[in-house]
């Protein structure tokens, strides 16, 4: 069986590029001014139940998983062996100061250094992945091969950037008595096969003084006195763990909150939100203690330090069987090597591979206004299409 040819002959575009500006135009994530989106928000339950749902469903997939999260599973093929998860996500941050954010524009990106058609939205890179993967599905639905393996097809709504989605996923297929063997997760890479990336902790950091009238400074303690303390006192700290294609530990302060906001009023509070990176073999604890050890002794503030959201690092076999069976892909419908590479960015391969389920990212990628996360964001059209064709040969490859 020639399997490009048959992938080839299967792949409707048109579908494909429907169903693309279909989720562009579905609002599911975070607004300006906040960080996180809830899985169970309304937008979030309409773009999953309403939109994704019924397109996998039509595909005859059997429903593994009902979440008050939103999460969906839906298990495709046999009982037999390997079993291949295939994880797609509902959410994104970014993008969200377009002028039209969810007009799926289909247009040339010229005016932003890619001269070909691309579809314009927020959530681009997921939404992208996420009309490849259902492509692929249909695919293999159409070509009417019977599975000895089985597919698990997951629509992943993690908003808060932690393993929420993940850990309650995997916790329902456990239930039902599936394991993967391994996990393809659909995220924007540029058709490159992630097999490494840093963790990252979430820390809070409150720092207490006492609001007055600004005409009477003496009467009071400004938080924004302490916030200069508290980012001196970051600035200072050193990181040694590194990892030879990780590079470094790193801490970056990405948020602060300075109130109250009031007429002529110093503020009392300031709270920060401070991104730690960590790499294979860093501590979480230990990166939130080192945190608090270095803001002690801030008087006359009050400092609270307190762990957020977190993400585990990960790094991969890059001789596993996913990988295996993307290289063939790739040089079948690309007819080039698979390129692969470890990412100083966090995603959620870590919890997989903390459950002993070897993952690996891979998928469109998109873009984004001179790589201004708020800007416009868009997709190529090229990479969709390839990443469907490549999704449906490694499905076709493993599990047949």
């Amino acid at each position: 069986m020639d399997l490009l040819n048959t992938i080839d002959t299967l792949l409707d575009e048109q579908d494909l590029t429907d169903t693309l500006r279909a989720l562009l135009r579905t609002p599911a994530e975070a607004p300006l001014g906040q960080n996180f989106i809830d899985p169970r928000d309304p937008q979030v339950a309409h773009f999953v139940r309403g939109v994704i749902q019924p397109r996998v469903e039509a595909l005859g997939g059997r429903d593994y998983l009902h979440d008050e999260d939103n999460n969906l599973a839906f298990a495709f093929g046999g009982q037999g062996s390997p079993t291949l998860l295939m994880m797609t996500y509902s959410s994104s941050h970014h993008g969200n100061r377009m002028e039209e954010p969810y007009s799926g524009t289909i247009e040339s990106a010229a005016r932003f250094g890619v001269d070909e058609l691309c579809a314009f939205g927020r959530g681009a890179g997921k939404k992208g992945s996420l009309a490849s993967a259902l492509a692929a599905l249909k695919i293999v639905r159409r070509a009417g091969i019977s599975l000895r393996g089985r597919l698990i097809f997951a629509v992943n709504t993690e908003g808060y950037s932690s393993h929420r989605g993940s850990d309650r996923i995997f916790a329902g297929l456990r239930q039902n008595g599936t394991m993967p063997d391994t996990a393809l997760l659909c995220v924007g890479t540029g058709l490159r096969a992630c097999i490494g990336n840093r963790g990252r902790v979430d820390i809070f950091v409150t720092v207490r003084g006492r609001e007055t009238h600004s005409s009477q400074p003496h009467e009071g303690l400004s938080a924004i006195d302490g916030a200069y303390e508290v980012l001196t006192r970051l600035r200072s700290m050193r990181f040694e763990k590194s990892h030879p294609r990780l590079g470094r530990e790193q801490l970056t302060p990405y948020k602060l909150v300075i109130g109250p906001v009031a007429p002529h009023t110093i503020p009392e509070v300031a709270e920060f939100r401070l991104d730690r990176r960590l790499v294979p073999g860093s501590s979480m604890d230990e990166a939130v203690d080192e945190v608090r050890a270095a803001l002690s002794d801030l008087a006359p503030f009050q400092v609270e330090v307190s762990q957020g959201p977190f993400m585990v690092p990960s790094e991969s076999d890059p001789e596993g069987p996913v990988i295996q069976a993307l290289r063939r892909a790739t040089i079948a419908c690309r007819g080039r090597p698979l390129e692969t590479f470890y990412a100083g960015y966090t995603g959620d391969a870590g919890r997989a591979a903390s459950l002993g389920v070897p993952p690996v990212e891979f998928g469109p990628a998109a873009h984004g206004e001179v790589d201004r996360p708020t800007g416009t964001e868009f997709i190529s059209l090229s990479q969709v299409k390839q990443a469907a064709r490549i999704y449906a040969h490694v499905i076709l490859d493993l599990l047949r």
